[in-house]
Formats: C-alpha cells, sequence, structure tokens
C-alpha cells in the first residue's frame, strides 16, 4: 500500500483492477479531454455498459456532470491519510 501523502499512478483499467469496488467513494485525479476539464474527481461507479466496455468507471466533479473513465486513461489515487 503507498505511504502517506503518496499518489499511484496508473492507467484506469489497472487501477480498477486492483482496486475494485474499494474506488467507489475515493477521489482521483483525471486528464483533461474534450470539454471535461479534468481535475479531482470521485468516483461514483464502476461502469459495466455492455455498450461501452471500454468505460471502466464513471466519477463525478463539482460542476460537471457525470464522466466515463476510458481503461486507458491515466488516473493517480489520491491516498487518504490514515
Amino acid at each position: 500500500m503507498a505511504s502517506e501523502g503518496e499518489i499511484r499512478i496508473m492507467n484506469a483499467r489497472q487501477l480498477r483492477a486492483t482496486m475494485g469496488k474499494k474506488l467507489i467513494g475515493r477521489r482521483i485525479v483525471t486528464a483533461r479531454m474534450g470539454e471535461y476539464s479534468g481535475g479531482v474527481a470521485t468516483v461514483i461507479d464502476l461502469g459495466h455498459d455492455k455498450n461501452a466496455p471500454e468505460i471502466v468507471m464513471n466519477v463525478r466533479k463539482r460542476g460537471c456532470p457525470c464522466m466515463g473513465i476510458f481503461e486507458y486513461e491515466r488516473v493517480r489515487l489520491i491516498e487518504d491519510k490514515v
């Protein structure tokens, strides 16, 4: 496990495989993509849409609608203090 204050960087598919359902409610840093400004967002669910299998999680950020995160996107998990 990462030490306090450490940030883990990996692609979204790896992060989901590593953390699974523990990701829900956690904060991650996302990249800017299209009209989505990126930044700190909260994981609200794991993507299970058979019509969009490349989306591995959905996040919400203040002032933005729910956004799907593609499996190849680089994200950073913000580790909470223990």
